[in-house]
């Protein structure tokens, strides 16, 4: 998708589907959760209103969150190509109907309570994402997991719970960085040793400044303050791995694949050239983080 200059570069998509058979696959029952997504509930389950009495979530008479959870779970396989905004529908509707009582903001359009940490680039897949929800009845978090995972989408798996202050920062002011992993696919023509030597050079330096192009305008970006780890390894199959850890703080973040292209100083298309996950993210004021062991 970009190039080392910022700017958008095409290319056939033909061997990424065929090595990626997930690309295209949503499942029936992605299909049933976005088919409702414009009336906002699934097939039958009651409105909103209707399980309040008529009344609108978003209404002063409505209880208050009380609690506070933080959910994990994944986003792989073709729910990768769904936006922030769609993902967080599905997530909604899987919350719903699974009986979470989630509380709703005050408005004449009311909406869940629901955080998010920065969201993924579109095409890139998480293995230990997190949302914070707040509920308006408690709930024992040992079995909402369980009850969660009773709603089968093909790529999302609910992985862990805990309970977080109720009037505690929020779950995007507190990311610190976000680890990625890309690993490089049949139409990356870069060997091992030319990566290496990359890395090495970038080691180096004490600074890499690229210019990052957006809608809004063109900032620039150093490298050295952006990645805060990086590192490659040889797979198995012959093709590599790179661990890229990317600092949320404002200014210096840039998505991974772009990251790499401004190193490598050539094209580097998501989907195409490499496939990018989000191993994990690490948090303020924790030594626990989203990152398996």
């Amino acid at each position: 998708q970009v190039g080392p200059a910022g700017k958008p570069v095409h290319h056939d998509r033909s061997e990424a589907m065929t090595e990626n058979p997930s690309i295209p696959a949503v499942n029936s029952a992605m299909e049933q959760a976005m088919a409702s997504r414009t009336t906002g509930y699934g097939p039958g389950e009651d409105r909103v209103e209707d399980r309040h009495g008529g009344k609108s979530p978003g209404n002063p008479g409505m209880p208050p969150p009380v609690q506070r959870l933080r959910l994990t779970y994944t986003k792989l396989g073709g729910l990768r190509y769904l936006s922030h905004l769609d993902f967080s529908k599905v997530l909604r509707i899987v919350l719903r109907r699974a009986g979470v009582p989630l509380a709703y903001s005050q408005g004449f359009n009311p909406q869940p309570r629901m955080q998010y940490p920065p969201p993924l680039p579109l095409g890139v897949a998480g293995e230990n994402e997190m949302m914070d929800i707040l509920l308006t009845r408690k709930l024992q978090p040992a079995g909402l997991v369980e009850g969660l995972n009773q709603i089968k989408l093909d790529g999302l798996v609910f992985s862990g719970v805990r309970e977080i202050l109720l009037r505690g920062s929020s779950l995007e002011s507190d990311i610190v960085f976000s680890r990625f992993r890309l690993e490089t696919t049949g139409s990356f023509e870069v060997g091992m040793m030319d990566i290496t030597k990359v890395i090495s050079e970038f080691g180096d330096r004490e600074s890499w400044n690229v210019e990052v192009h957006k809608k809004k305008g063109t900032r620039q970006v150093d490298l050295k303050r952006g990645i805060l780890e990086l590192d490659v390894r040889p797979r198995d199959d012959g093709r590599i791995s790179i661990d890229m850890s990317i600092s949320h703080q404002p200014g210096f973040y840039i998505k991974p694949h772009e990251a790499l292209a401004r190193l490598l100083d050539r094209p580097v298309e998501l989907g195409i050239h490499v496939l990018v996950t989000r191993t994990g993210m690490v948090l303020k004021n924790e030594e626990r983080t989203c990152i398996p062991a």
